[in-house]
């Protein structure tokens, strides 16, 4: 929110913004229930794997991985449910 504000993308009047400030996760995540069930996805998955996209990925599997080295990267690709 102070980011936003600081490049002008939003102007909040100082109780809305002590009110945002102020709220906590839980109570957010409470208001936004019946929105999250709503957009849920529906069937067995949501993910599939593709052929072509895992061609197009270039993996290095013949050297071991060193997690302390600068720029090593790691990521898993979820779907919320």
């Amino acid at each position: 929110m102070t980011a936003l504000e600081r490049e002008g993308v939003i102007g909040l009047a100082p109780h809305t913004r002590g009110q945002l400030l102020g709220i906590s996760a839980a109570t957010i995540d409470r208001k936004l229930a019946a929105s999250k069930r709503r957009e849920r996805p529906r069937g067995i998955s949501t993910t599939k794997s593709g052929s072509l996209l895992k061609r197009q990925i270039p993996v290095r599997v013949y050297t071991p991985w060193d997690e302390q080295k600068p720029g090593f990267v790691e990521i898993d690709l979820v779907a919320p449910y």
